[in-house]
């Protein structure tokens, strides 16, 4: 299994998995024109990746949003609760959220969909992006 690796634009987020160090970013903003266009493929890979996966090592998804829209987070809670059934399986997996200074809204964001993915989540208060 190769990473998968998605350049950002302007209205895409970048898409950095790398299997070789277990770590998974996904960092910008997120309002594609067809939404499920550009998740479905992230979907499928992580499916792939864990349904594949020999150990149980820690996994660390760091999401660094800006931006995204209600399309967006509809797509991006689908994906964090699929990580939360592999992480109820077994599976380490640690997911770092980041928001800029004072985004309480992004925070809150991730609060909700820690929640509803059943799935910890780390946050992480940066100055700026």
């Amino acid at each position: 299994m190769e990473n998968l690796i998605i350049k950002a634009t302007d209205i895409t987020p970048e898409i950095y998995f790398n299997i070789a160090d277990r770590t998974f970013n996904i960092s910008g903003e997120s309002r594609p024109e067809n939404v499920k266009d550009f998740f479905e493929p992230i979907h499928i890979w992580i499916d792939n990746y864990f349904n594949n996966l020999e150990g149980k090592e820690n996994q660390i998804f760091t999401i660094k949003l800006a931006y995204f829209n209600s399309s967006s987070a509809k797509f991006l809670l689908s994906l964090l609760k699929n990580l939360g059934k592999f992480y109820q399986s077994g599976i380490k997996i640690e997911v770092n959220w980041c928001y800029e200074k004072d985004d309480d809204d992004m925070k809150e964001a991730g609060e909700q969909m820690s929640e509803m993915a059943k799935l910890p989540f780390k946050f992480i208060e940066k100055d700026e992006f």
